[in-house]
């Protein structure tokens, strides 16, 4: 490293060659002193052919011939047995997420996360560096390939499947973990992050489910780490059995497969937009507004914020046969502002709903308004008919 803090081109060079062996290496299932023996071979080969040529000493031409034929035969030995490992995948224990935020960075075509939470995208502070490093990395691929995809399906924090989650690690071997609570933080991880680089949308797709997943997995191109869902332990535990593969396997056909049947559900799954806010029409109007559902009273509550939202507080005020779609389904319901003082508790619930959901602070939300649902029976042909009346 010379005066101005820069590397010198030769130890540039240099570390570049040595990641490159390490490659070639791990890609070949060698370790090092196996690898060194084994380069000597054709080194040793071509030698002998070179002075084979100026000596016309058959004898050497017979060895050296020999050395560069079994180095060859090794070579396509090795591309025999590389492919039937592959096929049959291997298992370890445990998943290391620093692994896979390395492999992130040199992805080409495609990464895929599928899992109910992952610890990666928490508030956990045993995460926070690896967070941000993943965020980076991914960055960092999307911009250096321009046909890589990132597909994330996680699920649906507000589902019963969530809650199943959440009670199967209530005994967990760990403290206690709140599968609902993490699941809200990772859904609003990626939504901040797809906000402040907007240019990502188009090529960062996420998705939430509502069904009991089948498996978990994290892909990186051709290569991905599966594991089902053991009781009482999550599915990255040091202690839970994973199995790592390549997809163009027969089993990475069909994780594949079941991949993609979930994620074109469109009835069974959100985007990640429609997931943090809602479509709200009154009098002829839709806008989308963050919101919040309590769990226990199944109640909405609509999130405004001044001074964007003005206008729009002021004409819902006391207005009914609001509609809201969530879900896919149309809910009609009449609003109502909450105060801070004649609503305090629940003003203080929904202020705290908020900051789970959105990472942010209650203060961003001025004006909430509690969405009560209304019966609502479309007009018979009775009624709209207009009664005929004499005109005398």
């Amino acid at each position: 490293m010379n005066s101005n803090g820069q590397t010198s081109p030769i130890k540039a060079l240099w570390v570049r060659w040595r990641r490159e062996l390490s490659r070639t290496r791990s890609y070949w299932r060698v370790s090092r002193r196996q690898f060194i023996i084994i380069a000597i071979f054709p080194m040793v080969g071509f030698c002998l052919l070179t002075a084979s040529s100026i000596t016309e000493n058959p004898m050497l031409l017979n060895m050296g011939t020999e050395l560069v034929g079994a180095f060859i035969g090794f070579l396509l030995l090795q591309v025999v047995l590389k492919r039937v490992a592959d096929t049959d995948g291997y298992q370890t224990q445990g998943f290391a997420y620093d692994h896979f935020v390395r492999e992130v960075r040199n992805a080409k075509k495609v990464v895929r996360i599928f899992s109910t939470f992952v610890w990666l995208l928490s508030d956990n502070d045993t995460y926070k560096e690896v967070k941000e490093e993943f965020f980076a990395n991914l960055q960092t691929a999307l911009h250096a390939s321009s046909e890589l995809e990132v597909e994330i399906l996680l699920l649906d924090p507000y589902s019963d499947a969530a809650k199943q989650r959440r009670e199967d690690l209530k005994h967990s071997e760990d403290d206690f973990i709140d599968a609902v609570s993490i699941g809200k933080h990772n859904l609003s991880e990626l939504f901040y992050f797809l906000n402040n680089y907007p240019a990502l949308r188009k090529r960062v797709h996420v998705r939430i489910y509502d069904t009991l997943p089948r498996f978990q997995m994290f892909q990186v191109d051709n290569e991905a780490s599966i594991s089902f869902f053991p009781l009482e332990k999550t599915v990255t535990h040091s202690r839970t059995s994973r199995y790592n593969l390549t997809m163009n396997s027969p089993l990475g056909s069909y994780l594949t497969h079941s991949f993609q049947e979930l994620w074109d559900a469109k009835r069974r799954t959100l985007t990640l937009d429609d997931y943090m806010q809602v479509s709200v029409t009154y009098l002829e109007n839709t806008h989308r507004t963050k919101f919040v559902k309590d769990d226990l009273s199944k109640a909405f509550y609509l999130l405004y914020s001044l001074p964007r939202d003005r206008k729009r507080v002021d004409q819902l005020e006391g207005l009914e046969n609001i509609k809201i779609i969530w879900h896919h389904e149309e809910i009609y319901c009449k609003l109502r502002k909450l105060s801070q003082e004649k609503d305090r508790d629940t003003y203080t619930k929904v202020c705290e709903l908020a900051e789970q959901k959105y990472a942010a602070s209650s203060a961003q939300f001025q004006f909430i308004f509690e969405a009560e649902k209304i019966e609502r029976n479309p007009p018979t042909f009775i009624d709209r008919v207009q009664p005929y009346t004499d005109p005398d």
